[in-house]
């Protein structure tokens, strides 16, 4: 239940709400970073070409090393994870 009350000074307090700060919940821990894992890349053509493989967290990190490594722009290259 919200109750407000209007004292002399004007203002409205509201109390029974959760607006307060919780102190007695735990801190929350961040996630862990992923672990790089091998992407087979791929440039995107008419036939798909195969340029090499990289070590990355994600398929757009992959992408981009590949871009810088390879000198190919990154717009044209496919990430596929290694199973």
């Amino acid at each position: 239940m919200v109750r407000v009350e209007t004292g002399l000074t004007g203002y409205t307090s509201i109390e029974g709400t959760n607006l307060q700060a919780d102190t007695a919940s735990m801190a929350k821990q961040l996630p862990k970073p992923q672990a790089p894992t091998i992407w087979d890349v791929y440039r995107a053509a008419a036939k798909l070409r195969p340029l090499g493989t990289v070590e990355a967290a994600d398929a757009n990190e992959a992408i981009d090393k590949a871009a810088k490594e390879y000198k190919v722009i990154a717009g044209k290259l496919i990430a596929v994870r290694r199973p």
